[in-house]
């Protein structure tokens, strides 16, 4: 059977949403107060993000953003008259030297040794006591790099104290730390170091002992 055709007077008309019942103001008006409602929840969300990263120990890594000069400054040669050499034959920039070169291209408060642990003991070896601390280089208030540090003191000589080990640690890690920043980073090159003592330094008898020493003349040339 043939269906009958639907009247006009037949056809249900499908309810007009809010949107459809505004004007053209209207809807911009709403349309503008959705897009700053989102730009704030976006702006909060941001701000969460930032409040977390300021509270994380590591903020800041790899943004320092240093300039052509401090770049260069930083990773300039050390002359071998800076130089020095430990007796068992370590060749190392001694650590007022790195303190200069931060001032000098950082400058004064701008700069800062975090200690990120507590000074520890390490069981002793005989008289030999040896104290750990971890610590973070953070420039500009940006996490720069992070080293533990190692400091020793002997229980029969009684200048020394466990303080002494402690700074001792102290100045150790900011050596470590400024590897990162390309201070005396050929100091890490044993090809250099080897080098450096064949041409400027040289082995002595100190008390029955075989000893590297430095050659003041060789080095100031």
């Amino acid at each position: 059977m043939a269906e009958e055709p639907i009247t006009e007077s037949e056809v249900v008309e499908r309810p007009r949403s809010a949107l459809e019942q505004m004007d053209q103001n209207e809807r911009l008006a709403m349309i503008r107060r959705e897009g700053r409602e989102q730009q704030q929840a976006i702006q909060t969300q941001k701000e969460i993000e930032e409040a977390v990263t300021e509270l994380s120990p590591y903020a800041g890594a790899g943004m320092l953003n240093l300039t052509k000069g401090q770049q260069e400054q930083l990773m300039a040669h050390i002359h071998p008259e800076d130089l020095d050499v430990t007796p068992d034959g370590n060749v190392y920039l001694p650590q007022v030297a790195y303190r200069k070169i931060l001032f000098e291209v950082f400058g004064p408060g701008n700069w800062a040794l975090v200690p990120m642990s507590d000074p520890k003991s390490l069981p002793p070896a005989g008289n030999r006591n040896t104290v750990v601390q971890r610590f973070q280089l953070r420039v500009y208030g940006k996490f720069a790099s992070e080293a533990w540090g190692e400091g020793d003191f002997w229980a029969n000589n009684a200048s020394q104290s466990k303080a002494t080990a402690a700074e001792a640690a102290k100045s150790n890690a900011l050596m470590r730390c400024c590897k990162d920043l390309g201070i005396a980073l050929h100091n890490w090159d044993r090809r250099f170091t080897e080098q450096y003592k064949r041409e400027y330094c040289k082995q002595a008898t100190v008390n029955g002992k075989t000893t590297w020493v430095r050659n003041y003349a060789a080095a100031k040339k």
